[in-house]
């Protein structure tokens, strides 16, 4: 597949996530069932291996994995700590893992998941405010993973709407 196929690509799947999303949003569905809607979608449209995302609780200190396609999904990650997660959630900004370069960041590395070669990991924020992250590892190594990580970056404000009336219909 040719790079100019490639972005084609990465733009078509983008749109039918996008679309995914919204029709999910207009739908009276429990929060797990929306946001596993929507892990499953990224994850069949753009090939990762697996999606999980995490909301911050009210303390805003901890993110609890409220959706994910992941064989290890771990429920809670502290703001901060030693994980990919934790270290966006702290830093709100994304990062892009290359694992089979960037050897700093092995502690980031998911034994369970010998094939993946890139990971994204992408602050999901509400009118500027982070309110959780999603983790992605992808199987493809591609040229053109920066426009994949701008994407994903912009499909996080399409998630966080959805998030945020998830989090505002369970405080109320």
């Amino acid at each position: 597949m040719s790079e100019d196929n490639f972005s084609k690509e990465i733009e078509e799947a983008c749109f039918r996530v996008k679309s995914q999303v919204a029709l999910q949003n207009q739908q009276p569905l429990p929060e797990n069932r929306l946001l596993e809607a929507i892990v499953d979608s990224l994850r069949k449209e753009f090939g990762f291996l697996s999606v999980d995302i995490y909301l911050l609780d009210a303390s805003g200190q901890s993110a609890i994995c409220k959706a994910a396609t992941s064989r290890q999904k771990t429920l809670m990650k502290r703001v901060g700590e030693d994980s990919l997660i934790g270290k966006v959630l702290q830093r709100e900004t994304s990062l892009m893992i290359d694992l089979e370069k960037d050897r700093d960041y092995e502690l980031f590395r998911d034994p369970s998941q010998p094939k993946a070669c890139l990971r994204f990991a992408v602050p999901i924020k509400f009118r500027e405010k982070v309110i959780g992250a999603f983790d992605i590892l992808s199987p493809n190594q591609t040229d053109k993973k920066a426009d994949l990580f701008l994407y994903l970056e912009a499909l996080a404000s399409d998630i966080a709407v959805v998030c945020n009336g998830l989090t505002k219909a369970s405080s109320e």
